[in-house]
């Protein structure tokens, strides 16, 4: 008999930008270089030198794929179980199957939900370039962690993710964070603006259940069987 409602989409934008951010301190080494590190020096990629690959693009993919054409990254493109044709005209991105895109990019950026399941195992992992980067600020069971392990250590691939590695995290922390770096918890939805979307449309939806006793973001509109069953007993 509780009504359930989200906040879709609240904090895409700003996971997105936490995902551009990564992927950009990734490509200068910044945690190497910096303090955080000791190298003094590393030849890293240009904006003008990435070929970025999306993988879904639901809210956060698309606003990841609009940040990287505001940059004038010369290449983007992305895979989803769906096409998204609308979003290739306004953005200027091209589908690619998953292999070829794999094949093509040197930054890949996973931003699935979680009914997606592992998104990234061996065989796709082995797919990417020399060098590639992948970026996760979607959910730890995207990735086959122990294969993606496997290619870091080898010297073949670098990662970030928006949270510890699972399952991974003690034989991880020998790596260097420019070679794989982790935020100790979720970041990238922590923004004060996201959080004032979020407040905004949590209250609009407390609003409209208590007015109306729906809204728009209800996610088990089953309550309405609980409610009206009750109010059956209560007038008996």
């Amino acid at each position: 008999g509780i009504a359930i409602a989200n906040c879709p989409g609240a904090d895409s934008a700003a996971t997105a930008e936490f995902a551009l951010t990564l992927m950009l301190s990734m490509e200068r080494n910044v945690f190497d270089v910096g303090r955080t590190g000791s190298l003094m020096q590393f030849t890293g990629r240009s904006i003008g030198e990435l070929r970025v690959g999306i993988i879904g693009l639901g809210d956060v993919g698309y606003n990841f794929a609009r940040l990287l054409r505001g940059l004038e990254v010369p290449a983007v493109f992305y895979f989803s179980r769906t096409r998204h044709e609308a979003a290739e005209k306004a953005l200027g991105i091209t589908y690619l199957s998953k292999k070829e895109l794999l094949s093509t990019c040197n930054v890949i950026s996973v931003h699935t939900p979680r009914s997606a399941g592992v998104v990234l195992n061996a065989e796709d992992l082995a797919l990417i370039p020399q060098g590639g980067l992948v970026i996760n600020v979607s959910y730890p069971q995207a990735i086959d962690s122990f294969a993606l392990l496997k290619e870091i250590r080898n010297g073949r691939l670098r990662a970030a993710f928006d949270f510890p590695p699972e399952g991974i995290l003690d034989h991880a922390r020998s790596i260097s964070p420019g070679r794989f770096f982790w935020s100790n918890e979720y970041a990238g939805y922590n923004t004060s603006l996201a959080l004032r979307i979020i407040g905004n449309m949590a209250t609009a939806s407390i609003i409209n259940l208590l007015k109306k006793g729906t809204d728009k973001h209800l996610v088990n509109p089953e309550y309405h069987n609980f409610r009206n069953a009750q109010d059956t007993e209560d007038s008996i």
